[in-house]
């Protein structure tokens, strides 16, 4: 049980982060659903994995969104055509 509150946690302070320092948007989503599991932890612990599944795989693909977006903005450059 205490480790479904740490990784609900560590969760809602990663997508917080993402949020703030990396503008994703699958931020607040991910924060929803890592403050709903840290909630059912004490009480359904199987709903709180579930929804920590679902709080990490948008954690990844915020990442992925955030990579291509990165990825786009460099490849757009004005040097890459000079």
């Amino acid at each position: 049980m205490d480790g479904l509150r740490t990784q609900a946690v560590t969760a809602l302070v990663l997508h917080l982060v993402s949020l703030v320092a990396c503008c994703n948007v699958l931020g607040v989503p991910g924060a929803v659903l890592a403050g709903l599991a840290l909630r059912r932890a004490g009480t359904t612990p199987r709903a709180a994995r579930r929804l920590l599944l679902g709080c990490w795989a948008l954690l990844g693909l915020g990442a992925l969104f955030v990579l291509a977006g990165i990825t786009v903005l460099a490849g757009l450059s004005p040097d890459r055509f000079g």
